[in-house]
């Protein structure tokens, strides 16, 4: 993993929506936490991208992402709530629409941990931080998919 290459990928995500990155770093004696922090509006709405990655002493470094987005709109977006586990999602992965598939493919190719949208609030969570343009523009679509979608 490339930490100079998630620092430029997450500061020209931040200047490419017109707002500073804020990024927080805290030694926790065994390991450092550094968080990144991209909060910004679109036209959809209000959205927080906000990146966490633990570098340890150890070599043994964790890191995921948490996106919020809170959809502005008159008409409520229909709950949906989608699990990368295994057992649950085979019994549920007959009844799933065609757009839940498209969402839960997109979901695994971005190593996603979990998908919520409640009172038209995008939840995702994923199991890596992102490190290239082309994986944030990927969490882009899949957040336009939602609100072009309803």
């Amino acid at each position: 993993m490339n930490w100079n290459r998630i620092d430029k990928s997450w500061n020209e995500f931040a200047e490419f929506n017109g707002v500073e990155l804020k990024y927080s770093e805290q030694n926790l004696f065994h390991a450092i936490e550094c968080k990144y922090k991209v909060d910004f509006e679109t036209n959809h709405g209000h959205s927080i991208f906000l990146g966490i990655l633990w570098k340890s002493q150890d070599g043994h470094n964790r890191n995921r992402t948490r996106i919020s987005t809170k959809f502005e709109s008159v008409k409520t977006l229909e709950n949906i709530k989608i699990k990368q586990n295994g057992i649950k999602s085979l019994f549920v992965r007959k009844n799933r629409t065609d757009f839940e598939k498209e969402i839960v493919q997109n979901l695994k190719n971005l190593n996603g941990k979990y998908l919520t949208l409640n009172n038209n609030v995008l939840e995702i969570e994923l199991n890596r931080i992102l490190s290239t343009k082309s994986e944030f523009d990927k969490v882009t679509e899949l957040i336009e998919k939602f609100k072009t979608k309803n």
